[in-house]
């Protein structure tokens, strides 16, 4: 089970690394979906917006399984 440190971890990992934005998001949802499965509490558009990816509408964001 992830706990709050492995997600942020996780999440300043991909805001600090050197991917392109395409991977950066294709990784991040890859990850979202691990961590929902994990974690029915898990707030997608907090850990996009640590990520450095934030969003300006988030109640449209859909991850697909």
């Amino acid at each position: 089970m992830f706990s709050k440190r492995h997600y942020d971890a996780i999440a300043y990992a991909l805001s600090s690394t050197k991917l392109t934005l395409v991977s950066r998001c294709d990784l991040a949802v890859e990850m979202i979906n691990i961590f929902e499965r994990d974690n029915p509490k898990f707030d997608r558009v907090k850990f996009l917006d640590a990520c450095g990816l934030a969003i300006d509408k988030p109640e449209i964001v859909e991850v697909q399984l």
